[in-house]
């Protein structure tokens, strides 16, 4: 009789204990399910671009587990959270053709195993080759100062790459030249009244630019003694600077203008080419 009550009571104990595994294993499956369901809802988040709900999900599982490597993914969310908007702002800079600032932005974006760090270098690349290509096409037009402030503020972002190195000293050459020709242009005497010439708005048939009295529009403008990019520059001339034009050239896809042009602060007159880009 006394073995029979033992017995019963073991088995009691052991279905007890029984029922509690059950219960322990319920709950560590239904827990381990909770956990998949909030990890796949993250990437979910992630792959939709959706960053902060991403994280706040990786901060409740750490919280929850522990678990180190949810501190991680939440601390990586949050950083690719704030590298999509500096990667928008560079996107937005390169489409409004502000290649600097579009280099400077992507530039921030350094973390290499990032998702957007791929994807800012192939950006960066695009705007690097549209600063090179606008100071190609200034040295182009003869307007070698504005090709000079472009290289120059792009070395300062980036550095000097081989290419800036050598479109830096040919633009360096070419203002040293200028800036040689205007020195000894100080030096002159005013032999024109300014206050004499009137000026209007280039017409847009070139056939009807002869005769006409413009002004310079580019900050800083070569006069050269042909109409070409290898002609000698004979003077420097500043936006406002009044051309009377005399002649009109073609040089393949560039335009020169040739006339009598007035320096506004001493008044002294030279008679040279222009690109008409400058006007």
């Amino acid at each position: 009789m006394k073995l029979q009550k033992i017995n019963r009571f073991a088995i009691g104990i052991g279905a007890i204990i029984f029922v509690l595994i059950i219960s322990l294993v319920a709950s560590y499956v239904v827990s381990q399910s909770s956990l998949g369901k909030l990890e796949r809802e993250a990437e979910n988040y992630i792959s939709s671009g959706e960053y902060g709900p991403a994280s706040t999900i990786y901060a409740r599982l750490y919280t929850k587990t522990g678990d180190e490597k949810y501190k991680v993914k939440r601390d990586d969310t949050i950083k690719m959270k704030t590298e999509a908007k500096v990667y928008e702002q560079g996107i937005n800079k390169l489409d409004e053709g502000d290649y600097l600032s579009a280099v400077r932005i992507f530039g921030r974006i350094d973390r290499e195993n990032s998702q957007f760090n791929k994807q800012a270098k192939e950006k960066l690349k695009e705007a690097e080759t549209n600063i090179l290509n606008q100071v190609k096409q200034a040295m182009e037009d003869d307007n070698v100062y504005l090709a000079s402030s472009i290289i120059k503020d792009y070395v300062k972002i980036a550095g000097e790459i081989e290419e800036s190195k050598k479109l830096l000293a040919t633009v360096n050459k070419a203002v040293g030249e200028g800036e040689e020709v205007a020195s000894e242009e100080e030096d002159s005497e005013t032999n024109v009244d300014v206050g004499d010439i009137k000026t209007e708005d280039l017409p847009e048939d070139p056939k009807n630019w002869v005769g006409k009295t413009v002004k310079i529009q580019s900050p800083r403008s070569n006069l050269r003694q042909e109409p070409n990019l290898e002609g000698k520059i004979v003077g420097l001339a500043i936006s406002g600077d009044p051309i009377q034009i005399t002649k009109v050239k073609t040089d393949g896809s560039r335009m020169w203008c040739y006339g009598t042009i007035t320096n506004l602060r001493n008044g002294k007159t030279i008679k040279a080419w222009i690109s008409s880009k400058n006007l």
